[in-house]
């Protein structure tokens, strides 16, 4: 039997400013009465300063030790999270690529890159730099944490449409699969680039905003011509049922007036 762990990680933290992103994940788990397995504590009322160049660094070391001793103590074969900002993916997506030795392709379904560094990060929000921490590089002791960072060649980024100069150099020197919302093939694409490296194990990384604002407004960061939802959940299937999916997670859910629960539930 699978030994399947559910993670609420309900931080707002990585975005700084904003705490809609906390109530969307309290929200959604709520209302769609997901067992939580353990929810990682998230303070509410702290002042954030900026610490080399991440805002918030001091209160993100925390959350991320704090998960990943649960993750440790449970040792899944298989997780799910909702979580608030993309920052909280450090925690499952490095526990698993150590779990699984490096046989984890990675499907970053996100209108941004994250792939910023303290250094080439306009905003200094941590929301902006995770999948660039996975990868090895950034704040060194964010990075230290980890218990295994990712190669370039287990990355995919799906649906990402807003991206920084220093990210897009990134993507060009290291050729950083890129998959737009508006091809038709990007789906079975997702597989062949898998296959192509040899992986057998997924983790899905879903940022409500690689949605189309116009069918799916509920995100904190939105930006236009996304992915639709339909088409969303046909590469989701996909490499579902072609690869074992061993880790997945909804993050950066803000309903306006109650809604989008249905959407993000036909994702589930």
């Amino acid at each position: 039997m699978e030994n399947q762990f559910n993670l609420l990680y309900p931080e707002w933290q990585g975005y700084f400013s904003h705490q809609e992103v906390y109530h969307g994940a309290k929200h959604f788990c709520n209302h769609v009465r997901i067992p939580v397995d353990h929810e990682v504590l998230v303070n509410l009322t702290e002042e954030l300063i900026k610490e080399d160049d991440v805002i918030g660094k001091s209160s993100i070391l925390n959350m991320l030790n704090g998960a990943l001793r649960q993750l440790n103590q449970q040792d899944p074969n298989q997780l799910f999270m909702v979580g608030g900002t993309c920052g909280c993916e450090l925690a499952p997506i490095s526990f698993l690529n150590n779990k699984y030795d490096g046989d984890l392709a990675v499907f970053w379904f996100d209108a941004h890159g994250d792939l910023n560094t303290p250094a080439t990060s306009p905003s200094k929000r941590f929301h902006g730099m995770p999948l660039r921490s996975l990868l090895g590089e950034g704040d060194k002791e964010i990075v230290s944490k980890l218990p295994k960072t990712l190669s370039k060649s287990q990355v995919a980024l799906v649906g990402a449409r807003d991206l920084d100069p220093g990210e897009l150099d990134f993507i060009d020197e290291h050729n950083i699969p890129v998959f737009k919302p508006e091809s038709d093939s990007h789906t079975s694409e997702l597989i062949d680039f898998a296959k192509k490296e040899g992986f057998t194990k997924a983790y899905i990384h879903f940022d409500l905003d690689v949605l189309d604002p116009e069918e799916f407004p509920h995100v904190l960061v939105s930006v236009n011509n996304g992915l639709q939802v339909q088409k969303a959940i046909n590469a989701l299937k996909l490499i579902s049922q072609n690869m074992e999916l061993v880790g997945s997670s909804i993050v950066e859910f803000c309903p306006k007036e109650g809604g989008g629960v249905k959407d993000v539930l036909r994702l589930v």
